[in-house]
């Protein structure tokens, strides 16, 4: 059988295969059966969907010999690093059905964290993308109408006017494609460079030195890890590999150099908690180094993820109370700007 090994599944096409791979362990099924059951419903309803074929693959493997840590291993654009890890922790401690109830329940908070931050961008991404199509619709095709008519009448018309007129013409002419053309190269650029790791090490500090945006991803970030690291912790994996894992999960290349420092620093035989300050926020820090001296760091993670992830749910509310209104104003300005340099004249002047 060939090996489908760049099969990518979605983040809740993953979540329901963890879900229901726990209901049929925790229903103290072997792992063959529950796969073998897995296969049944999937092929029932989808026989040449990816997700099909690749539960298809990894019964094989499992059943030719392969952990089953190692199986989903060769679906590395599916299954993270994290989730093999945390599977390979049950298969070493016995405790796989545990596992995979942490790890069903950490995608779902992942899912709804992913979920609140995507919902609170789209209204202010596509209101920008409707305001400035509606924007240059005017002016490509309505406002050279009206220029016609304009010249036909040889009047002085007001500045803002012939302002508006003379953007328009740039943009209808050779040189208004060409620049164009040269501003979605540029963005393309910018868009090419962004992918290599230098771009990305750039993106990553601007981010993090912005006022709001900054402090929002730091407190993602913190959310992100400090789950992944509770939930590593509570499988009885190693505080090095925990920490080594968790680096992958904060989505900011500044933050994953800063929290390998942090690990250099444990495996040295530092504590974690101290590692983390200038990283992490100093309360985060703070709950952290109560974890670690009580013995209960992986329960004092989880509560710094909850916290921090009400955190970030309040300030997303916040940051779109302000910027949806900021929008309407500016492109409601941009749109009466057009209409009162368009019908202004007409109304000033008897000739039209």
């Amino acid at each position: 059988m060939d090996l489908v090994s760049d099969i990518k599944l979605k983040p809740k096409e993953v979540l329901d295969f963890t879900e229901q791979l726990d209901s049929f362990v925790s229903a103290s099924m072997t792992l063959d059966q529950s796969l073998e059951k897995l296969r049944e419903i999937y092929e029932e309803g989808s026989p040449d969907k990816p997700v099909t074929k690749m539960i298809t693959e990894i019964q094989f493997q499992v059943v030719s010999g392969k952990k089953f840590s190692e199986a989903l291993a060769c679906f590395p654009r599916t299954f993270s690093r994290f989730f093999v890890s945390m599977i390979g922790a049950g298969e070493l401690t016995g405790n796989l059905a545990e596992i995979l109830h942490h790890l069903m329940d950490y995608l779902k908070r992942e899912d709804e964290l992913k979920s609140e931050v995507k919902g609170a961008l789209t209204y202010p991404v596509v209101l920008v993308c409707l305001g400035l199509g509606v924007t240059t619709f005017l002016l490509i095709s309505v406002v050279p109408r009206f220029e016609k008519m304009f010249q036909s009448v040889g009047q002085a018309l007001p500045i803002y006017t012939q302002v508006l007129l003379s953007f328009s013409r740039f943009l209808t002419s050779v040189q208004g494609f060409i620049a164009a053309c040269a501003l979605a190269g540029a963005i393309y650029g910018c868009y090419r460079y962004l992918q290599t790791d230098a771009g990305r090490q750039l993106w990553d500090v601007w981010i993090l030195r912005m006022p709001l945006l900054g402090d929002l991803m730091r407190k993602t970030a913190v959310a992100r890890f400090t789950l992944t690291l509770g939930v590593l912790l509570k499988s009885q994996v190693e505080m090095i590999s925990a920490l080594a894992i968790g680096q992958g999960v904060v989505g900011n290349k500044v933050l994953e150099e800063a929290l390998a420092d942090a690990a250099l620093r444990v495996n040295s035989g530092e504590n974690m908690s101290p590692s983390l300050r200038g990283i992490f926020p100093l309360k985060a820090v703070q709950m952290l180094e109560v974890g670690e001296a009580n013995a209960q760091l992986a329960e004092m993670s989880f509560s710094v993820a909850l916290r921090y992830s009400k955190e970030v749910r309040d300030q997303l509310k916040i940051v779109t109370s302000v910027v949806e209104p900021l929008l309407l104003v500016v492109l409601g300005g941009m749109v009466c700007f057009i209409a009162l340099a368009i019908f202004l004249p007409m109304m000033t002047q008897p000739q039209f």
